[in-house]
């Protein structure tokens, strides 16, 4: 018989949030970006600032500093968060309506807030060893 369209949209639906996920994970894997093509994607953005500024008007001493800075977010601190954001906005597919912008705008907002923190932290740390360095 004849279904009425809303009700056969909604089952089209319901089957795609059920089926969708597991199908995607069986051909793409679990990770959008392999590794190594993420470390390859941050090392073109972080490595040049590093030697930008080791190539500048930066102090001999804060050389080290600065490269280890730069280094951590080029192989460490933004493909961990960029890797939990593709775990995290993979659990999304599950939901629906609002909720599913509700958890993308709560992922949004925890990447930001942790590369915020991790900044900070070596401004933070940049700033005391300068004052150790001065004193």
């Amino acid at each position: 018989g004849d279904v009425p369209q809303e009700e056969a949209l909604d089952a089209f639906d319901e089957l795609v949030r059920m089926e969708l996920p597991a199908a995607l994970t069986a051909q793409m894997g679990t990770f959008v970006l392999p590794y190594q093509q993420l470390l390859i994607l941050c090392a073109y953005h972080h490595l040049p600032l590093c030697f930008d500024a080791v190539a500048g008007s930066m102090p001999l001493e804060q050389w080290p500093f600065h490269i280890f800075v730069q280094f951590s977010w080029a192989f460490a601190m933004t493909p961990a968060i960029v890797l939990l954001l593709q775990v995290a906005s993979g659990m999304c597919l599950k939901f629906a309506g609002f909720r599913e912008v509700i958890w993308m705008a709560i992922l949004y907002i925890l990447g930001v807030v942790s590369f915020a923190l991790v900044e900070l932290t070596f401004n933070f740390t940049e700033n005391t060893e300068l004052e150790l360095l001065v004193s």
